[in-house]
């Protein structure tokens, strides 16, 4: 979803409003959940149920950062496999990138609860609007930087002492 298809689509989520460009297919809110699960199931699953499989305890999968909005920010440190021919392709609506990420935490969620384990999302303090926080963006167009991962080992112990101490 960083990347601007070439036939605009946009995912109607429940509840929501239709932000997307005019004219744009829509895609079942259902449909697209599914997919993102099963696009978890085929790349992740075996590695994640070898390494459940491994231990009785409780086990935590961390989602993905939130996406940045910015796209200018990504625009500009798009990395190389994302251009092609030496020019960048356009970034996504930042709206549609993340109800994307919504999308896939939501396949994430899905994908764990079949494996018993628990989903880590972004704790809000690192989010704004649902976005990253610029505090706790990386160098490129996608990832976080070491003061989110502090803050997501805090979070993870948080809740490790938690189940422990319940």
């Amino acid at each position: 979803g960083l990347l601007r298809h070439p036939e605009p689509f946009d995912v109607l989520e429940p509840g929501g409003e239709r932000t997307g460009a005019p004219g744009a297919r829509i895609i079942p809110y259902a449909i697209m959940t599914q997919v993102f699960a099963e696009h978890l199931r085929n790349g992740r699953s075996a590695e994640m149920i070898r390494l459940r499989a491994a231990f009785d305890g409780r086990a935590f999968h961390m989602a993905p950062p939130p996406p940045k909005e910015d796209n200018e920010y990504i625009r500009q440190r798009a990395e190389k496999d994302f251009r092609q021919e030496k020019v960048v392709p356009p970034v996504n609506d930042p709206h549609a990138r993340l109800r994307l990420y919504r999308l896939q935490v939501e396949g994430l969620k899905r994908l764990c609860a079949t494996l018993e384990m628990g989903v880590i999302e972004a704790p809000p303090e690192t989010t704004e609007g649902g976005f990253l926080a610029p505090d706790y963006w990386g160098k490129d167009a996608t990832h976080a930087n070491a003061d989110y991962g502090e803050v997501m080992l805090r979070h993870l112990e948080t809740l490790v002492a938690a189940t422990h101490d319940a």
